[in-house]
């Protein structure tokens, strides 16, 4: 992530604070906007098991969610959020699948960016604890960008288009104030995992 990237997470960050603050005298939230951001990741084990020989794969990603809530407010357990995210991912380096013969190997670089719409069914498991693990089941679709390099000789395959995507988040939320989270999470994000976290507010 370059500095300017970094200075409007920063920045946004900065404003979920101050927006929870202005909020805080609020007695029942209505709903709850987030940030989220981490690394990503194929695991080299996943690779593995279709490719003899292949650099790593790794990029970031980073949304905003909203959430209305339910009668419940914050401390309902099952919620429904609506995200928007993008990822970037790529590899340099060799690719060799397990039946290829080494003439037929691809060197260059592998790249995709996602840009993703989707709708996530979360569990917040005891959602009255300050901190507390959820969970949850995200469907949606993406426009792709990807590409992979051709065979020697040949120009790289790319694809631009509409893609399905599948999110399965797990994670920590800590309840820091009346109106401000913060979490931190694993979630598999269509081609890979998501290590980091986020922040929210309710409003």
């Amino acid at each position: 992530m370059n500095l300017t990237m970094h200075r409007a997470v920063f920045a946004a960050f900065a404003l979920l604070v101050g927006m929870a603050a202005s909020a805080g005298a609020q007695e029942s939230p209505q709903w709850t906007v987030g940030l989220r951001g981490g690394t990503w990741s194929v695991p080299n084990t996943l690779l593995d098991r279709y490719l003899d020989e292949h650099p790593s794969v790794d990029g970031e990603s980073f949304g905003i969610t909203f959430c209305p809530l339910g009668e419940s407010g914050a401390t309902g357990v099952f919620n429904v959020v609506y995200a928007l995210d993008y990822g970037s991912l790529s590899g340099s380096g060799i690719w060799r699948a397990d039946d290829d013969e080494p003439e037929d190997q691809r060197d260059g670089k592998a790249s995709l960016d996602l840009l993703a719409v989707t709708i996530n069914f979360m569990w917040d498991i005891m959602p009255e604890w300050r901190v507390h693990p959820y969970l949850g089941l995200g469907l949606g679709v993406a426009y792709a960008d990807g590409r992979i390099p051709g065979e020697e000789g040949e120009e790289d395959e790319t694809y631009k288009g509409p893609a399905p995507v599948l999110q399965l988040p797990v994670g920590l939320k800590a309840i820091l104030a009346e109106n401000f989270s913060l979490q931190l999470e694993a979630r598999w994000f269509t081609a890979g995992v998501v290590l980091g976290g986020g922040a929210a507010m309710q409003w």
